[in-house]
C-alpha cells in the first residue's frame, strides 16, 4: 500500500474542492445529504477526454491513478454535514459487476481490479477511517484531507462509522485491464460508457429526487429512457433491472441537464 499526504498543492486542491462544491450546488445536493455516482471509462476514449476537459480538477487524481490500465471505474462519494454508518469489509468489483450485467464477455476482462486508488478531501471529520487487511492483519488508516492512497485490488477493506463531518469526499478509482482488441469495438465501448449509476440519498436512507427519478418512481425503464434521451437502452436495461434493490437512475452523457 502507498500513501501520499498533501497530494495536490493548495491551489489544485482548492480547485478540485471548488469544482465539487459547484457540482453539488448544480444538482441541489445540500446539507445532510450523501451523494454517490459511478462511471465506467475506457482510457483514451472521447468520453474519457471530454470528462477530463469538463472537470479539470479531477485530472491530476485520475491521470496519476490510471497509468497502468486501459479501463477503470470511477466512484465519487460526497457526504455533507452528516453522519454515516461504516462500510463492512469487502473487495471492490464494481467494474466486473457492470460487465456481467451488460452481458459482455467477462473473459476479456481482468477478474479482479488491478489496483484501487482513493483520494480524500475532508473537513471536521470524526470517524470514516479506512480499515484494510494486509497479511492477515487489520490496519487502520486515518483519513487526512488531500490524501491519496493505493492498494492491491484483491485486498479486503472497509470504512469505520462516520460520527460527523462538514464534508467527506472520496474519489475512488478501480483500475482494470481488458483485451485491447475487444475494447476497441464500438459496441463494447458504448455499452460500457452508457452504463453509469447515479444515486443520491438523504440521511443515508431515503432517496432524494433531484434532477432525476429512481427507476421505481419512474415506473418503467422506457419512461426513464424517454425522459433522459438515452439512445442505447438495450444495453442499459439488463443492468438497471438487476439494481432494483438499490434506487438508481440511468445517466446519459448526451443529456447535459443530468450530467
Amino acid at each position: 500500500m502507498k500513501i501520499t499526504k498533501k497530494f495536490l498543492d493548495d491551489q489544485r486542491a482548492n480547485q478540485l474542492l471548488t469544482g465539487l462544491v459547484s457540482f453539488t450546488e448544480k444538482h441541489n445536493i445540500n446539507n445532510d445529504a450523501a451523494y454517490e455516482v459511478g462511471y465506467i471509462f475506457v482510457k483514451g476514449s472521447d468520453h474519457y477526454n471530454t470528462f477530463l476537459d469538463e472537470n479539470k480538477g479531477f485530472k491530476p487524481v485520475i491521470e496519476t491513478s490510471v497509468k497502468d490500465c486501459n479501463i477503470f471505474y470511477l466512484k465519487l462519494y460526497i457526504l455533507k454535514n452528516s453522519k454515516a454508518s461504516g462500510i463492512t469489509p469487502h473487495t471492490d468489483s464494481h467494474l466486473m459487476n457492470c460487465v456481467g450485467k451488460l452481458n459482455l464477455d467477462v473473459t476479456q476482462f481482468s477478474s479482479k481490479p488491478n489496483e484501487i486508488f482513493i483520494y480524500y478531501l475532508s473537513k471536521n471529520l470524526v470517524g470514516g477511517d479506512l480499515e484494510i487487511e494486509i497479511n492477515e492483519t487489520i490496519e487502520t488508516i486515518k483519513i487526512d484531507d488531500n490524501m491519496i492512497l493505493s492498494f492491491r485490488g484483491d485486498l479486503v477493506h472497509g470504512v469505520t462509522h462516520i460520527s460527523s463531518c462538514e464534508y467527506r469526499v472520496a474519489i475512488i478509482i478501480e483500475t482494470s485491464t481488458c483485451n485491447e482488441s475487444y475494447l476497441q469495438r464500438e459496441d463494447v465501448i458504448k455499452s460500457l460508457e452508457y452504463f453509469n449509476i447515479w444515486e443520491i440519498k438523504k440521511n443515508s436512507r431515503d432517496v432524494a429526487d433531484v434532477h432525476c427519478h429512481t427507476v421505481q418512481r419512474v415506473g418503467s425503464l422506457q419512461e426513464c429512457a424517454e425522459k433522459y434521451g438515452i439512445d442505447s437502452m438495450s444495453q442499459c436495461w439488463s443492468g438497471a433491472k438487476s439494481f432494483r434493490t438499490s434506487p438508481v437512475v440511468l445517466y446519459s452523457k448526451a443529456n447535459k441537464n443530468v450530467c
